[in-house]
């Protein structure tokens, strides 16, 4: 899956292309969140559309263009004039996949969307639906636009937050359920990510997923106790809890460690499957520079147990360690065990992407780093910080130094 852009967002050009693991590095505000949502917004097309019938089978391209403009605005949580570029006549989007094309463009200043080219294979089902001969199933139609039908999971920044709060938000929308129609009534505003995270919180089952493992790893070597779903009846939403040692702590009173990574472990436990798309947003946040070591190494696993993952990172001990986890590749399976690595961890350099997110006066710009098997992940964005703080150190030792008067 490819997407290229122009003037969307704070993002002024660039593309990017999902592999396993897909990094966004880049300062704050240079659009990396952007990006990821609208790599959420175009793979989960075919779970959404699935759902539907074309109303007007002549012509598929405007029931898909009504839907694809609806469905950016809900994962946005904004109206689509507002997603092109400040200053930006228009956005301009090309979505590249396996053996289809989606070109689209948003005008500032008008909320509608301009589907400019929609090429997937001319399936029996879709001829049949281009000739118009009748209603054909979209899963069909639109399996073969985005390739085989996969869910996506987000899980957003500040989700310990969201996760202290998410039922009494869910609660204060439904008690204002039975005024619909009676009087005007105020609903908070979320953007379609945090919508959906709530939701999939509010609905987590007791089920295995296919990144159990992966949860349970990191609940022993990251959260030291097990995260658990506890409900008195069917009905009611699970409470998310901590058991460590003979304790049993509710999430939001637990560490900011526990509760940020609470998510992401009970998401691998119970939701994410095999070729889902999973999206994280920091995942270093609040971890120990040690506990984010141990965060790589499950993002790896993560890998191996066939998610394809997309991560946003300010952290250069995350990239480091992934870097290392991709080394790891070229290294004796008996000098993997001494490191204690599980071969679950090793990464190849072609199932890493990385992205810098560069600012610029005009807008952001979209960087691919070159990923070898000899040196991973280019690291010279946080080596201009690293020398820029020493720089400062050394000039602010001299200044003490010459200052200093001797006893």
């Amino acid at each position: 899956m490819r997407i290229e852009i122009q003037d969307f967002g704070p993002i002024r050009e660039g593309a990017f292309t999902l592999k396993p693991l897909t990094v966004f590095i880049g300062p704050n505000n240079s659009g990396k969140s952007y990006m990821a949502t609208l790599a959420y917004a175009l793979r989960n097309a075919e779970s959404q559309l699935s759902r539907l019938r074309f109303a007007t089978p002549e012509n598929p391209e405007v029931e898909f263009q009504n839907w694809l403009a609806r469905e950016l605005e809900r994962c946005f949580g904004c109206e689509l004039s507002s997603l092109v570029r400040a200053g930006a006549p228009a956005s301009h989007v090309v979505f590249l996949g396996d053996e289809a094309r989606l070109v689209f463009d948003l005008t500032a200043g008008n909320n509608e969307l301009d589907l400019r080219s929609l090429v997937p294979p001319l399936d029996r089902a879709a001829r049949a639906l281009l000739a118009g001969e009748g209603q054909v199933p979209l899963s069909s139609f639109f399996q073969n636009l985005f390739g085989v039908e996969r869910h996506s999971h987000y899980l957003p920044a500040a989700r310990s937050g969201i996760l202290q709060g998410y039922k009494v938000l869910a609660g204060a929308i439904v008690s204002q359920m039975p005024l619909v129609g009676l009087r005007p009534i105020e609903i908070p505003r979320l953007s379609g990510v945090v919508a959906d995270f709530i939701g999939k919180l509010l609905q987590l089952e007791k089920q295995r997923a296919d990144g159990a493992a992966v949860g349970e790893f990191l609940e022993k070597e990251l959260c030291g106790g097990a995260i658990e779903l506890e409900k008195e009846t069917k009905s009611q939403s699970p409470e998310i809890v901590y058991h460590y040692r003979n304790l049993k702590l509710p999430v939001h009173r637990t560490s900011s460690m526990i509760s940020e990574t609470a998510p992401i472990v009970l998401f691998l436990k119970h939701v994410v499957r095999r070729g889902n798309l999973l999206i994280i947003e920091e995942p270093e946040a609040h971890l120990h520079p040690a506990a984010q070591l141990i965060m790589a190494r499950g993002l790896a696993r993560t890998v191996r147990a066939g998610v394809n993952v997309l991560i946003t990172t300010h952290s250069d001990y995350l990239v480091h360690q992934i870097s290392n986890l991709i080394l790891l590749s070229s290294v004796p399976q008996p000098k993997r065990s001494e490191l204690q690595y599980d071969e679950q961890e090793c990464l190849k350099a072609d199932e890493v992407a990385a992205y810098l997110f560069e600012c610029t006066n005009e807008g952001s710009v979209i960087r691919e780093l070159q990923v070898t098997p000899t040196d991973g992940i280019p690291e010279q964005e946080f080596l201009k910080i690293a020398e820029a703080i020493y720089d400062e150190t050394v000039d602010l030792e001299r200044h003490g130094a010459s200052t200093h008067e001797p006893l």
